[in-house]
């Protein structure tokens, strides 16, 4: 189901832990993140609901971000991204 959202569908890549066949927070699926888009550690910007994944992006050298999943998410995210001065 997540493939056929709109946005998700309109990314160039697409990338779900199932399709990768590995789980976060296992590195070795960030590591496959990297080499599937071709982005450096430092230049990706993640965000997810649980502490042992952000922790597990950091320690990857990634812009890991944990978001309340309790609260609405999207003013969490465009809220981090404008911070970073990647959304006006």
């Amino acid at each position: 189901m997540l493939l056929e959202n709109p946005a998700v569908a309109a990314l160039d890549v697409h990338h779900a832990s199932h399709l990768l066949r590995l789980h976060k927070p296992d590195q070795r699926i960030y590591e496959a993140f990297e080499t599937e888009v071709e982005v450096p550690a430092a230049e990706i910007v993640f965000f997810d609901d649980l502490q042992p994944n952000v922790d597990a992006a950091l320690e990857r050298g990634w812009d890991a971000i944990r978001i309340d999943h309790e609260v609405e998410t999207v003013p969490q995210i465009r809220a981090a991204l404008r911070v970073r001065g990647l959304l006006d």
